[in-house]
């Protein structure tokens, strides 16, 4: 509707890296990074494995950038059906993504963790830049009425970042799940003014 064009890129490790690629070779504009998935999977050894360089190419580019913990919360691991759990997951909570992917909740010591990954990939990001905080669920498997439900572990890893954000970004917390139209809505229009002002500097 604002007359960009757009690219997406699916969340799953290969998908975070090709995009990357792409911001390095100039192609992309501006980001919006709607899912730090990546992240947490490339710490915990999940399926959705961005590598250790994901989340700072848009910050060394100087690009407008919108970033939300979609999915940080999740670990997704290929296990088949029928097929034994890992020991130390054993005891977790599970929610089968499909015959072959099995996902597991990460717990409050593992989400700070994750929030301290994320803040110092952001330590690279140049210029004024958002971070989108839902008061409400990182993604649909932990919306409240799910096995995933855990808004004291969400809160640990919004504290942290919070906290420890570089001062060069903004941050903005919206009473909705991330998955809300009224989040995403509000995340947009972030962007969008995000790269109307980089078009006037």
């Amino acid at each position: 509707a604002a007359r960009y064009e757009t690219i997406v890129f699916h969340a799953v490790g290969t998908g975070g890296r090709a995009m990357d690629q792409m911001i390095k070779e100039g192609i992309i504009g501006a980001v919006f990074d709607y899912a730090l998935v990546e992240i947490s999977n490339y710490l915990y050894g999940g399926l959705n494995n961005g590598g250790p360089h994901r989340l700072t190419a848009a910050g060394k580019a100087g690009i407008p950038q919108v970033i939300c913990p979609g999915g940080v919360e999740v670990l997704a691991l290929w296990i088949k059906e029928g097929q034994a759990l890992p020991e130390k997951y054993k005891n977790r909570v599970e929610i089968r993504h499909s015959s072959l992917i099995t996902t597991f909740r990460f717990n409050k010591k593992e989400l700070v963790n994750t929030a301290k990954e994320v803040i110092e990939r952001l330590k690279y990001t140049k210029n004024e830049a958002v971070f989108m905080l839902p008061k409400g669920a990182y993604s649909i498997y932990s919306k409240i009425g799910t096995p995933f439900y855990d808004p004291e572990a969400d809160k640990a890893f919004s504290d942290y970042i919070k906290k420890n954000l570089p001062p060069n970004f903004k941050i903005i917390e919206v009473d909705a799940d991330l998955t809300d139209e009224i989040f995403v809505i509000s995340a947009v229009n972030e962007l969008i003014n995000l790269i109307k002002k980089s078009k006037q500097a």
